[in-house]
Parts: C-alpha cells; sequence; structure tokens
C-alpha cells in the first residue's frame, strides 16, 4: 500500500476485504484501524474504491470504515467500470449460498469457526488461489459474460485463476501433438491408450475454451 500511495497508483478494494462471517467488524477495527485503515485512508485525490463481496456485503449501507464517509447515500457499490471496456466486480453474484442465502452461511461459519483447530490436525484448512488453468463452471459462466458482453472482466471470488495467456494455448496444442504421438506408440496396449486419450480430450477442451 505505500509502494501504491508513493507512486501516485489508486486502489480498488475488489471484495472480502473484511471477514464479516467469522469476525465482529469492532473486532477487525480495533486491529486495523490505526495501521492499515489510516494508511488507505491516506490516499488523496479519490484514489480509493471498494467493491463489496459476500464476505463484508454489510458495505452495501454507510458508513464504510476505510472509506470513512457517512454521507455517502447508498454505501459501498456492487460493481465498478472503469471507461468503456473493463468491468470490476467481485464475482459472488449468483452463488446460491453467497449472495441468495448468506445468513445462513455466516451462520454457519461463525458456527464452524470453533472446529477450525480441529480440522487442522486433521490436514484440512482453507485452500489458496488455485494455480491450475483449468476453468470450473462459474469461471466459464464468467468468461462467456465478458466474452458476450466486450468487455474486460476482473472479479475473485472463487479463487481460481483461470484467464490463461496465448503461450497456454499453445502449450496445449504441442501437449496435443505429443500426446497422439506417444499414443501410437502403444497400438497393443488398450490401458494406455485410454489414458493418453483421455489427455488428449481434457487438452483439446481446455484449448478450445481459451
Amino acid at each position: 500500500l505505500k509502494y501504491y500511495k508513493n507512486n501516485g497508483y489508486s486502489v480498488i478494494l475488489l471484495g472480502d476485504v473484511e471477514e464479516l462471517w467469522q469476525f465482529d467488524l469492532i473486532r477487525i477495527q480495533n486491529r486495523y484501524d490505526k495501521n492499515i485503515y489510516d494508511l488507505i485512508r491516506s490516499f488523496t485525490d479519490n484514489k480509493v474504491h471498494r467493491i463489496f463481496g459476500n464476505h463484508d456485503r454489510e458495505w452495501k449501507r454507510p458508513p464504510d470504515p476505510i472509506l470513512n464517509d457517512e454521507n455517502l447515500p447508498h454505501g459501498t457499490p456492487e460493481a465498478i467500470m472503469l471507461g468503456d471496456d473493463i468491468f470490476l466486480v467481485h464475482g459472488h453474484q449468483g452463488d446460491y449460498f453467497c449472495d441468495k442465502v448468506v445468513w445462513f452461511s455466516k451462520y454457519w461459519a461463525r458456527s464452524a469457526k470453533s472446529l477450525v483447530p480441529v480440522g487442522k490436525m486433521f490436514g484440512y484448512e482453507n485452500r489458496s488461489a488455485e494455480k491450475s488453468q483449468i476453468p470450473k463452471s462459474r469461471e466459464k459462466l464468467y468468461y462467456n459474460w465478458a466474452k458476450d458482453n466486450k468487455v474486460i472482466l476482473i472479479c475473485g471470488h472463487t479463487h481460481n485463476a483461470i484467464f490463461a495467456s496465448r503461450s497456454y494455448y499453445w502449450w496445449l496444442k504441442e501437449q496435443i501433438k505429443q500426446k497422439k504421438l506417444e499414443r501410437e506408440r502403444y497400438p497393443k496396449d488398450k490401458a494406455k491408450r485410454r489414458e493418453l486419450s483421455k489427455e488428449i480430450r481434457n487438452h483439446k477442451r481446455n484449448k478450445n475454451f481459451i
């Protein structure tokens, strides 16, 4: 944040900045108001923007402790459009548990919080963003929506990085070629051929998506 501020950048907080499903705002403010919040508030010239997510959707209504402006009539926006072709949104919209029945998800998250230490003992922890470039159904929905509306969509929520580069496209093409050549070396090994054919189909599916 200091680097961004000192170099004149703007900051867009893309939702889920505060974990309000599991923690009360007063606890978060007590911990961060005099450091993180103060640093964000120190940006000038309207260079900080916030979008609410499913875990901090309370900012749909003012006041926002970061923006610290009780005169905001409608609270934090759900999305921001930059120019004519860049659309920013958290990405939980349409997700049943994160958009339609948030009250239930929030209740469950708070109730299950006491079980987290037990889960860690057995190797269950919150996952970080996946490195895989294989899209899931929700990512495909986002991708197709952006393509149909001719915008660049920037969103989070799912923790999956999916917008592959063209280099990944050419890597897939090369993999398909190599797998086909490898399959030809096993004319009588049905199991191996099935395995390679499955890999080829997966690569083709991902190539066609990009």
